[in-house]
């Protein structure tokens, strides 16, 4: 099985969490909380498990609950959950692999090809969503 995220405690080793255990949401709000305060980090394959599983509402009702990300502002919101897919490796727009570019706001796809960010057209998915 595939490690999807990673908790800092127990220490010295701390977690790894897998697919089965981020089937549970409540699991995936304690993830979340835990990104929080800085003590877990979700891996580029678990960004696109969650984003999967859950989809961009679901996982916008998690964080309602976790408040890791939430903004009243819901396309602010929106930006800084595939902000952190972004800077993990993960593309939940093209559901794609790859770098996160922030100077120049490129996702740089493994298959070498440049996707121009625009936060602004990302922000209007809250057209879409109903948190």
């Amino acid at each position: 099985m595939n490690i999807l995220a990673w908790y800092k405690k127990p220490e010295p080793n701390g977690e790894n969490v897998l697919e089965k255990q981020l089937l549970e949401e409540s699991e995936v709000i304690r993830l979340f909380s835990q990104c929080r305060t800085k003590n877990a980090i979700i891996l580029p394959e678990g960004w696109k498990f969650l984003f999967d599983e859950f989809g961009l509402e679901g996982l916008l009702k998690i964080d309602n609950v976790a408040h890791w990300k939430k903004n009243e502002d819901v396309g602010e919101w929106i930006c800084n959950l595939v902000y952190q897919a972004f800077i993990s490796g993960f593309n939940p727009l093209l559901n794609e692999f790859g770098d996160y570019d922030e100077a120049d706001h490129l996702f740089l796809l493994d298959d070498g090809q440049k996707v121009k960010i625009d936060w602004k057209e990302i922000a209007t998915l809250k057209d879409s969503v109903d948190v």
